[in-house]
């Protein structure tokens, strides 16, 4: 479960060792085509949170999702590389 925190918070980065079941890696792969094809940010639910896929990965990490909870408070999202 994610709690806010703070609020006025410009941006959150996380990145952590693991390992992805086999069928996250794929929803989150065909998210990653479907942002592309459309041009924006793909909704994807990972348990109780819908994060938004970018079309686009991030330095070694192939997946970017931004959490949409942030970005109803902010104008940037929380970020998590995967």
């Amino acid at each position: 479960m994610l709690t806010v925190l703070a609020v006025g918070v410009d941006r959150l980065e996380l990145s952590a060792r693991g390992s992805v079941r086999a069928e996250v890696l794929s929803a989150l792969e065909e998210a990653k085509l479907e942002a592309q094809r459309v041009g924006e940010s793909e909704p994807i639910t990972l348990g109780e949170r819908t994060f938004l896929v970018q079309g686009h990965g991030r330095r070694a990490y192939p997946y970017v999702l931004q959490w949409r909870g942030m970005r109803r408070r902010q104008p940037r999202c929380g970020s998590a590389w995967a």
